[in-house]
């Protein structure tokens, strides 16, 4: 007689899987008066329908310190932070945020149809009060 024995796992976390759609936005420093590309961001879908944001900023723009992000839109007047997304590192120029979280509201995951489907709203990563990289949604 022969007995198989399997065990059970935990089920893999959807937020946690890998990513099936991407959408990639260049970032740009602009503080020498002219646009510069900084680095990019890269916004993924993950298995349950919400949104990782993935940033890496190019050597020339890291400050050695760590260096705050989000999704903002100005309405008149008024900047509205979207999202707060995870400091990028000064050091290695890169960040994470999985899944990503709204600033405000019912802190659910935002979905990545409804992030990549914002209109004007501004990606930034800063150190102190200047801005290192941004771009637009």
């Amino acid at each position: 007689m022969t007995s198989t024995f399997s065990s059970c796992s935990k089920d893999d976390d959807p937020a946690t899987t890998a990513p099936t759609v991407t959408k990639k936005i260049t970032l740009y420093n602009t503080s020498s008066g002219s646009p510069v590309e900084a680095g990019s961001i890269t916004f993924a879908q993950l298995a349950d329908s919400s949104a990782s944001a993935t940033i890496n900023i190019n050597s020339g723009y890291r400050s050695g310190s760590s260096m705050p992000a989000n999704i903002s839109t100005v309405i008149n007047g008024t900047a509205l932070i979207y999202a707060n997304l995870a400091a990028v590192d000064g050091n290695t120029g890169t960040s994470t945020t999985s899944p990503v979280l709204p600033a405000a509201g019912t802190n659910q995951p935002v979905k990545y149809t409804t992030l990549i489907g914002l209109t004007g709203y501004i990606i930034r990563v800063t150190s102190g009060s200047n801005v290192q990289a941004q771009g637009t949604l």
